[in-house]
């Protein structure tokens, strides 16, 4: 077993809440596509856990690249299991373009 990283990007302006619900319609969206098995490497294998970084990017590239590059990277939330493997966990970056373009891009590492 591996894993592999998989993304979605956004457009518009989201709160949060809005931002985790856009993740679950992906994940439901992947676990469709693949026919509902596991280990698809894909969202579908998230554990559900989902951080929102900080910054915002001033691109959609420049916040993509920063949740492939940050990928089990994330605040320690103090729980026991925070401490271990951080593989099928989602992160998200938002992004506002100078052109006032507004989305987020989020994604992680995922088994298959």
């Amino acid at each position: 077993m591996g894993a592999q990283t998989d993304t979605a990007c956004v457009n518009g302006t989201f709160t949060d809440e809005e931002l985790y619900e856009s993740f679950n319609v992906t994940v439901d969206e992947r676990a469709y596509d693949c026919g509902h098995a596991g280990y698809t490497g894909t969202m579908a294998e998230s554990n559900g856990k989902f951080y929102i970084f900080k910054e915002v990017f001033n691109s959609a590239e420049l916040a993509l690249k920063y949740v492939e590059d940050n990928v089990g990277c994330h605040e320690d939330d103090g729980s026991f299991l925070s401490m271990f493997s951080t593989k099928n966990y989602t992160n998200c970056a938002r992004y506002t373009t100078k052109d006032g373009e507004k989305g987020a891009v989020y994604g992680g590492n995922y088994s298959y």
